[in-house]
């Protein structure tokens, strides 16, 4: 029986995943052009017209490409809700660690930070980046706040709010040291920085400690310093 016309083979989603999967280790490497619709199609050694067939064009093909990445981050983008049985600041500085870890060893820096530079001004892609991949850990951030919350290890507080807060300067300070190279000109020592950083969010939500020992930590996670000669630079 011949196929109806416009209806997909069904290995079509399968040939779409493996096409993604060849393409998105390209589109992950930090470089000054982003690479052409033809280029991304020779790295998947595939004709343009099958990536025209799968995506249409190369904003499709970039989106579809956010889409996978965050499928397949989903249930990294999601544990850290079960940090909320641990005690605030001991879930507060596992999860910023993991942060660091992943973007640092496992490859969530590379990822985040050429998506962000693809989508940076388009608006095609930008709102698929903010979809697909930083609201994704912000909502995971929210939920932790949100469970230590209800278990009464942290004040109430807008998670939301409270998410971003936590999340951007480890944020900032893995663009500043890793992806844009500061490391080599203003060195920060990360190991420091996530528990000086915890500590301040904590103090700033009224579950910190307080007086002179919180204020010298608030003040340690807001300064980027420079390491002392051998003090670690990474997790």
């Amino acid at each position: 029986m011949p196929r109806t016309v416009g209806a997909r083979n069904s290995d079509y989603d399968l040939a779409r995943d493996r096409l993604l999967d060849a393409v998105i280790p390209r589109l992950t490497v930090a470089e000054a052009e982003r690479p052409s619709f033809r280029e991304l199609a020779d790295h998947a050694k595939v004709s343009v017209s099958t990536l025209r067939h799968y995506f249409a064009d190369r904003d499709g093909l970039v989106i579809a490409a956010f889409v996978r990445m965050h499928d397949l981050g989903r249930q990294h983008m999601e544990s850290g809700v079960l940090l909320a049985s641990l005690p605030a600041e001991e879930a507060l500085r596992a999860y910023c660690e993991n942060l660091l870890m992943g973007w640092m060893s496992f490859g969530v820096g590379a990822m985040l930070s050429t998506a962000l530079a693809e989508g940076m001004n388009q608006p095609r892609l930008g709102p698929a980046y903010v979809s697909e991949l930083l609201e994704p850990m912000i909502q995971g951030c929210e939920a932790l706040l949100a469970g230590l919350v209800e278990a009464g290890r942290l004040p109430p507080l807008d998670t939301r709010l409270g998410a971003i807060q936590l999340i951007s300067p480890v944020f900032i300070a893995l663009l500043h040291q890793d992806t844009l190279g500061g490391v080599a000109c203003r060195p920060l020592d990360l190991a420091a920085f996530v528990p000086a950083h915890v500590r301040a969010f904590l103090v700033g939500h009224g579950a910190g400690r307080g007086g002179a020992e919180g204020a010298l930590d608030v003040a340690q996670a807001g300064s980027m310093r420079p390491s002392t000669p051998g003090s670690p630079n990474e997790v």
